[in-house]
């Protein structure tokens, strides 16, 4: 083994300590890059599970309370409630909907609002109805929910996440929904 003198280990370290730097200036950009994207993505998918978490809410508020008609009201208190840990700048959309058998709205989409269906949208501080006709909870073409095969009901809520970094964008758009079948009411809740 060969020993070099001091004078010749010292340039050997600055040299060391120079491709130190450089690497390093590689590498740190991309380790930052990664850890924003985890902040951001773990922050997009608690927003995620909170809305599943309000939907969820809501639709089990709304199937108890089959065929009452406040339904609608308890229905949209439920969700709100469940949202509070979303900034409600950032609510958009929620509907109220007489479920088909493929889980969408009587339109068939999210676009539009008809029939059996109510959309409410966030607007100074409450939702508000926007369009949709509601789906009575007694009377003509109201809800089914006696024996047999009881009506499904589904809640859509879309929210809009805001994105800390802007490195991936300034908003990303979430959105989810519940369906679920109406609890069955009383034989004598459904007589006539």
């Amino acid at each position: 083994m060969r020993i070099l003198p001091p004078a010749r280990q010292a340039a050997r370290r600055a040299d060391e300590r120079g491709a130190v730097l450089v690497e390093a200036a590689f590498v740190l950009p991309v380790l930052i890059i990664l850890m924003l994207g985890i902040f951001e993505f773990s922050l997009i998918f608690k927003d995620q599970q909170t809305i599943y978490s309000a939907t969820r809410s809501g639709a089990r508020i709304a199937s108890a309370e089959a065929r009452n008609t406040n339904y609608q009201t308890n229905t949209v208190d439920a969700v709100t409630t469940a949202l509070a840990a979303i900034p409600q700048s950032n609510w958009r959309e929620l509907w109220i909907y007489k479920a088909s058998s493929s889980g969408m709205p009587p339109s068939g989409n999210f676009t539009t609002c008809s029939g059996a269906c109510v959309k409410y949208v966030w607007t100074a501080g409450a939702w508000v109805k926007q369009s949709g006709s509601d789906w009575a909870a007694t009377g003509t073409n109201s809800q089914y929910a006696c024996s047999g095969n009881p009506d499904s009901l589904g809640v859509y809520l879309k929210i809009d996440h805001s994105m800390i970094s802007g490195m991936f964008g300034n908003t990303k758009t979430l959105t989810d929904k519940t369906i679920i079948k109406l609890e069955p009411q009383p034989a004598t809740s459904c007589q006539g």
